[in-house]
């Protein structure tokens, strides 16, 4: 009876009125929502909150990316436990059970996956995290749109929460409609708030075991095993999906990962002295591969880009427009397979300092260095003398190399680096990256790659990891090969 008077208070200055009055108090709650897993406070667990499960029994793409989003903040240590929530009071009907085996999937241990079977609502799902599952500081998981009223609903059920915003692609029109629904669903979470969710129930502590959450089950499906394989990593030449949707959830999933990867490797290893890890590596070469396939297939590229996250499809026009641009500079034919060398790289931070170097001397920022070592060598793997006599981990034709190459030598990558950016500031940089670009290499269409590389490092610095990752794939009289393994 409260909250419907409370709903009627609120409307009580007229239709429009109040309707702006609840969602500006509801909207006010979200500033809690970030996007970057570095970004997350710790908490005692992600709520998951619910969302359709079609009938035969996969997620709608918004739970996916929940359930996805859940799985990375686990796998990055941000959250030890995951509570699942949402709709199983139907026969048939199990939305809980689909979310629990996909977390699984994605590699959350069995018993760090908890299942609330009544979270029917938002209310009711943060009530129950915080009077059921004893969950004091909580990241609420949903998509963008979502996490205002859930975030205001979390406070006041007596959570400390913070959001994490799970958008990773475009939902069509399903955005819009939700979007549209949401402006009165804020109007009933200001009367949620006075009422008590329908169901509570003994308490599961969010520090025990989450397989005692998930109820009756057939046993085989209740015999899970202590410890839950990790994802599973992309075998190197394993085919590539089909369909426009497919491969975007899969090269969202990939560049997640690959970004987790990245973390992990400067966190915990030393890229100043080491090659790439394995799991980073063949990660890399799986989203290589799908965006060389989609370089080559302009419909389906067409179809799959707009499924994706903004950022990540930002990244993705970027990279297809570059390459795109550099296939028409090969030579007609490619190069004999018998005449490709390739070689190990020094380590990304190796190379880092001595870009770095050459942003102290010469002011040339250091992506773009970075970028034009990339397009001309793949930060020297390719060691073969260009088709014009260009030499070393920079590409210089030797008399080039003479006049601006300081007295160093023309193969070693401290050497050319300094080299490239004392040529670049020459000829423009860093006023006129264009220009000094143009004198690097007179075409267009060269310039118009480096520079789309340049600006995917500049977005983020875990690109660069990502790229130096990536292999060396030729054209060849046979057809484009790859020549390098991860």
């Amino acid at each position: 009876m409260r909250r419907r008077l409370l709903i009627a208070a609120v409307l009580a200055g007229g239709l429009p009125a109040g309707v702006a009055a609840a969602n500006g108090l509801v909207l006010g709650a979200g500033a809690g929502s970030v996007r970057s897993v570095q970004d997350v406070p710790r908490a005692d667990a992600a709520v998951v909150l619910g969302a359709l499960v079609h009938e035969d029994g996969t997620l709608s793409a918004m739970l996916e990316d929940r359930v996805a989003a859940a799985a990375r903040l686990y796998r990055a240590g941000r959250v030890p436990k995951v509570l699942l929530s949402g709709d199983h009071g139907r026969r048939g009907y199990d939305e809980v059970g689909a979310m629990r085996r996909r977390a699984i999937e994605l590699g959350v241990p069995a018993r760090d996956v908890f299942t609330d079977h009544a979270g029917f609502d938002t209310w009711d799902s943060v009530v129950r995290a915080r009077k059921v599952f004893g969950v004091q500081r909580a990241v609420v998981v949903t998509q963008a749109f979502h996490l205002p009223r859930a975030l205001f609903l979390a406070g006041r059920a007596g959570l400390d929460a913070s959001g994490y915003v799970a958008d990773r692609r475009s939902y069509g029109a399903e955005s819009g409609r939700v979007a549209r629904r949401e402006v009165l669903a804020r109007v009933k979470a200001v009367g949620d708030v006075f009422g008590a969710p329908r169901f509570l129930g003994p308490l599961i502590p969010i520090t025990g075991d989450g397989r005692e959450s998930w109820g009756p089950e057939p046993a085989a499906a209740t015999a899970a095993q202590d410890e839950s394989p990790p994802p599973s990593l992309p075998e190197a030449d394993a085919r590539l999906p089909r369909t426009a949707g497919a491969i975007a959830v899969q090269l969202a999933d990939v560049s997640g990962r690959l970004h987790e990867a990245v973390d992990a490797w400067r966190r915990d290893g030393d890229p100043r002295t080491e090659r790439a890890p394995r799991e980073l590596g063949l990660l890399a070469l799986r989203q290589q591969r799908l965006l060389l396939h989609l370089v080559r297939r302009r419909v389906m590229a067409s179809r799959v880009l707009p499924l994706l996250p903004a950022e990540l499809r930002r990244d993705a026009r970027d990279v297809l427009d570059a390459k795109r641009a550099l296939a028409q500079l090969l030579p007609p034919g490619g190069v004999p397979r018998s005449k490709l060398r390739t070689s190990r790289p020094l380590p990304p931070d190796a190379l880092r300092r001595f870009y770095d170097r050459g942003t102290k001397r010469f002011g040339v920022g250091w992506e773009l260095l970075a970028a034009v070592n990339f397009v001309e060598t793949a930060f020297g793997r390719v060691r073969n003398t260009s088709w014009a006599g260009a030499q070393g981990p920079m590409q210089f034709m030797p008399a080039t190399w003479r006049a601006y190459g300081l007295g160093g030598r023309i193969r070693d990558p401290k050497d050319s680096i300094l080299g490239a950016a004392n040529y670049l500031h020459a000829n423009g940089a860093p006023r006129d990256e264009a220009r000094a670009l143009h004198h690097y290499n007179p075409d267009s269409r060269y310039v118009r790659a480096v520079r789309a590389f340049a600006r995917i490092i500049r977005r983020d610095v875990r690109s660069f990891y990502v790229l130096y990752s990536w292999q060396v794939f030729f054209k060849t009289p046979d057809g484009t090969v790859r020549v390098t393994d991860p």
